[in-house]
């Protein structure tokens, strides 16, 4: 004999929130959540879309691949470029009061 599986009802369905994932060059990546009157542009404040944007951030690719990240400069925001991006403002967080020698003086 079968074991009756379990049979999904509408009763049984919860709303989850939809998370968008942000990108910011002087922040770590992040997942906020969405709500149903947020607009999408009120969110992305660094939409890699525009020919300007994405030349950007192709330079941002350059940059982090100079610094020794292992990524490929695609021109989008994949695994590794997340990976490289968040390990760099990492770095930059850890080593702050050194890099801002000068001003400290």
């Amino acid at each position: 004999m079968r074991k009756k599986k379990d049979v999904l009802s509408l009763d049984n369905v919860k709303e989850s929130p939809i998370y968008c994932l942000v990108f910011k060059y002087d922040k770590k990546i992040q997942w906020i959540p969405l709500d149903g009157n947020q607009s999408d542009d009120s969110t992305k404040s660094d939409d890699i879309k525009s020919k300007e944007r994405k030349a950007k951030f192709i330079a941002y690719q350059k940059k982090l691949m100079q610094l020794g990240y292992d990524l490929e400069i695609t021109g989008k925001l994949d695994k590794k470029t997340r990976k490289a991006h968040d390990d760099y403002i990492t770095f930059l967080e850890k080593n702050k009061n050194k890099l801002d020698l000068p001003n400290n003086r």
